[in-house]
């Protein structure tokens, strides 16, 4: 097993092993909208953590029970506002570089993710088998298997800690795995929260 340990400089988390999953924790202030570039070579995906986003061309609400994805092949702008007059709103920018296995909508589709279902990996409906997340309780074990061992595994705390891997990952720590099969790990915290993002190291 080989690792790289991630670090959040200016809330940004990037891979630089081939530069193959980048992932930004952006914080959007009360009732203010952010622009962001979607590139044509990655599958890109939007994932409220606090708070909900609106999208400023249309409106449309996403949920902490709903991701934002787009793999289109040229790049695409979007703009999403905070609805909140008071309150801060923070959710994850997830790039994922694109290979020719990548199957997602060229277009702006929404996937819904079940955040109510506690204790085993969640993968969204709609989404392939990039990223699936976990909701667990304190002392809970479980393990996560790569569908194609010669990929990489992205993984990200959302909430609380965890034993991962005989190491102990908290709140926003970030790790890149690669020449592995499966990874085990165990919820140190109520309510722990953990991400993963299984990605091609393939140029």
């Amino acid at each position: 097993m080989r690792e790289e340990v991630l670090c959040a400089t200016g809330k940004r988390f990037r891979s630089s092993h081939l530069e193959t999953v980048v992932v930004e924790d952006i914080f959007i202030s009360p009732s203010e909208q952010l622009s962001i570039v979607l590139a044509g070579d990655h599958l890109h995906i939007l994932f409220p953590i606090v708070g909900k986003l609106v999208l400023a061309d249309s409106a449309r609400e996403i949920s902490p029970e709903e991701l934002l994805c787009y793999c289109g092949s040229v790049a695409k702008e979007v703009t999403v506002s905070n609805p909140f007059p008071d309150d801060k709103v923070n959710f994850l920018h997830i790039g994922i570089k694109k290979t020719a296995c990548t199957q997602q909508s060229a277009e702006l589709c929404f996937c819904t993710l079940n955040i109510d279902r506690k204790n085993g990996l969640i993968q969204p409906n709609g989404l392939a088998d990039s990223l699936k997340v976990g909701v667990y309780d304190s002392r809970v074990k479980d393990k996560m298997s790569l569908t194609d061992t010669c990929n990489g595994l992205f993984t990200c705390i959302l909430n609380g800690s965890f034993d991962f891997e005989e190491r102990l990952m908290e709140y926003r720590d970030s790790l890149m795995l690669w020449d592995i099969e499966e990874v085990t790990f165990e919820a140190l915290s109520e309510n722990a929260i953990i991400l993963f993002v299984e990605c091609s190291l393939l140029k």
